[in-house]
C-alpha cells in the first residue's frame, strides 16, 4: 500500500485558464528588481570599502563577521540581478509573441 502524496502534475487542472500578465507590468517589475539590485551592490560595496579602509581600528572578529554580513547582502543584490534579467527577457519575449 502506497502512502505517497499525489504529485502536483496530478493536482493540475488541465482545464484552468491561463493567466497572462501583460509585458508592460513584467517590464516595471524587472527594472525595480534592477534598481535593487544596483543599489545593494552600491550600499555594501561601499561598506566593504569603509570596512577595509577602517579595518585596523576593529577587532579581527568584528572584520570578519561584518565581511561575512556583507557578502550575504551582496549575493542577496545577484539574486536581485538574475531575477531582474530574467523578467526582463521574458518581458521582451512577450512584447514578440503576437
Amino acid at each position: 500500500m502506497s502512502t505517497a502524496a499525489p504529485s502536483s502534475r496530478d493536482a493540475t487542472n488541465a482545464s484552468a485558464p491561463e493567466v497572462r500578465t501583460p509585458a508592460g507590468v513584467h517590464r516595471r517589475r524587472a527594472v525595480v528588481l534592477l534598481a535593487l539590485a544596483l543599489f545593494q551592490f552600491w550600499l555594501w560595496g561601499t561598506r566593504i570599502n569603509n570596512l577595509v579602509r577602517d579595518a585596523g581600528d576593529f577587532s579581527t572578529a568584528f572584520v570578519a563577521v561584518h565581511a561575512v554580513l556583507y557578502a550575504a547582502a551582496i549575493g542577496a543584490g545577484v539574486v536581485l540581478l538574475v531575477l531582474g534579467v530574467r523578467m526582463w527577457r521574458e518581458a521582451q519575449a512577450a512584447r514578440r509573441r503576437p
